[in-house]
């Protein structure tokens, strides 16, 4: 399977971020390095544990903070990546925008959200 990057911006109290996020449906919540976040004033506001590719257990900080993507702005949980770490989008932020992964032609698509 291929990998891709959108164009995306985090924003936060005290500015915006604009960066190309790799798209990971395998990660949980987006990922942006804490100075990155810390530079448009974003807080943690918790800590969370996260299971790696190679099963190693970390925890990481988390906090909120607006998500934007061609024109739709949701809150999102992100958290505080390593400083050398790249942007990325996980699955909660794909659903919040109510999105799927078009791999095939390397895009992101509208979907209904479900209320079953």
């Amino acid at each position: 399977m291929g990998t891709f990057t959108v164009q995306v911006t985090f924003e936060g109290p005290q500015g915006q971020l604009n960066v190309d996020a790799l798209v990971d449906t395998a990660a949980t919540y987006p990922v942006v390095p804490a100075a990155a976040l810390r530079s448009i004033g974003v807080q943690p506001s918790g800590r969370r544990g996260f299971r790696l590719a190679d099963e190693a257990r970390v925890e990481y900080e988390v906090g909120s903070v607006d998500l934007l993507y061609e024109g739709e702005r949701v809150p999102v949980l992100v958290v505080f990546g390593d400083d050398a770490a790249s942007p990325l989008l996980g699955a909660t932020a794909l659903e919040n925008l109510s999105l799927a992964v078009d791999m095939r032609n390397q895009r992101l698509t509208p979907v209904d959200a479900l209320m079953k």
